[in-house]
């Protein structure tokens, strides 16, 4: 089950970057800018990926705290 849940999200994001990079080059017309853009969303959807998981484990220790 796990191997599955990584394969599609290995997929997904391979999915998701094409369709990304495809507007990208559509709008700018420039192979430069598009990686440029795609580039820079990626590295900004990584950052924020990982401060929603740091602020859910935060929330979810807070949760555990006061059901005890």
């Amino acid at each position: 089950m796990k191997r599955e849940i990584l394969k599609k999200s290995i997929v997904f994001r391979i999915v998701s970057i094409t369709v990304m990079a495809a507007f990208f080059y559509f709008y700018t017309g420039s192979f430069k800018q598009m990686t440029l853009l795609t580039a820079l969303v990626e590295i900004i959807k990584t950052i924020q990926y990982v401060l929603f998981e740091l602020f859910w484990k935060r929330y979810k220790e807070r949760v555990k705290k006061h059901e005890k």
